[in-house]
């Protein structure tokens, strides 16, 4: 599907690897320009590699993005944040609403992606490091989409956000988790 992002540029912070590839992986697939970073050269020159072969225009950083110098490298505005991905969800929600509401007339979206049980490497390592650590199995249980997500479906996702086809759409938390979170909230 051409979602008219041929010639844009998106930057995706933690692009080489997981669900942030699959974000990669789509975008360029759509033509936009990636701009992506990871703090591992291994899994970043990866992407980079079949991102090009694929077609796709690249410009990979290889940066620990919660070190003030890899947040440098990358250019973005969140510095020094210690905290914990968990515990900045409500904080980022509001980011969100306060950029939607500072870019909104400049023709910049900002919204959020609020994700549930992807199979990445990342989650594999995790449920691999510990016993008791809730099994694939439990997840599957749970989801009400009776899978894991795949990395590429929050690449679609994200590549539909950057569209003008989503151009109304801002200061939003959209949840991709299969149907996982019970609240209406």
């Amino acid at each position: 599907m051409d979602l008219g992002l041929s010639g844009k540029t998106a930057v995706v912070a933690g692009g080489s690897r997981g669900c942030g590839r699959g974000i990669s992986e789509v975008l360029a697939a759509e033509g936009a320009a990636v701009v992506f970073s990871g703090h591992q050269r291994g899994p970043v020159t990866a992407t980079e590699t079949a991102l090009l072969a694929a077609g796709g225009k690249t410009v990979r950083v290889v940066a620990d993005m919660t070190t003030r110098e890899g947040a440098l490298a990358m250019k973005v505005p969140h510095l020094e944040d210690p905290m914990s991905a968990v515990n900045i969800r409500v904080a980022v929600n509001a980011v969100m609403k306060t950029l939607a509401q500072e870019y909104g007339p400049f023709g910049i979206a900002a919204n959020v992606i609020a994700t549930g049980p992807f199979d990445s490497e990342l989650s594999r390592d995790y449920r691999a490091s510990d016993p008791g650590v809730k099994t694939e199995k439990w997840y599957r249980a749970m989801l009400p989409a009776g899978r894991w997500g795949n990395p590429v479906e929050m690449g679609w996702l994200a590549a539909f956000l950057c569209s003008e086809r989503a151009a109304f759409l801002t200061g939003e938390t959209i949840r991709l988790d299969g149907g996982y979170g019970k609240s209406l909230f």
